[in-house]
């Protein structure tokens, strides 16, 4: 396991999994490393926290879609909706 991955595992660890951000992040090293299972599960684990998280849907998507799961572009095109709300939210602010 790299540096990246062990230290993000160990900062999950202790959060006892509740922090989306560290979570996410430990998908996207998980990816990098082509652990696909694992990084799956980190997104998904993001996903119970936050479910509406870009960047974790994203990733999932991302997974899914290297998994052979059509399904992922669904993931991805909510990620983008999300941004996209996020974005014309903070266009709108005075």
């Amino acid at each position: 396991m790299d540096n990246a991955t062990k230290e993000c595992a160990q900062a999950s660890a202790l959060r006892v999994d509740t922090d989306a951000y560290v979570l996410e992040s430990l998908g996207e090293a998980y990816l990098k490393l082509g652990r696909l299972d694992l990084a799956k599960s980190s997104f998904e684990k993001s996903l119970k926290i936050a479910p509406k998280f870009p960047d974790a849907l994203l990733g999932r998507g991302s997974v899914r879609l290297k998994q052979g799961d059509i399904g992922g572009k669904a993931d991805i095109e909510l990620a983008h909706n999300i941004e996209q709300q996020l974005s014309d939210q903070e266009s709108s602010k005075p």
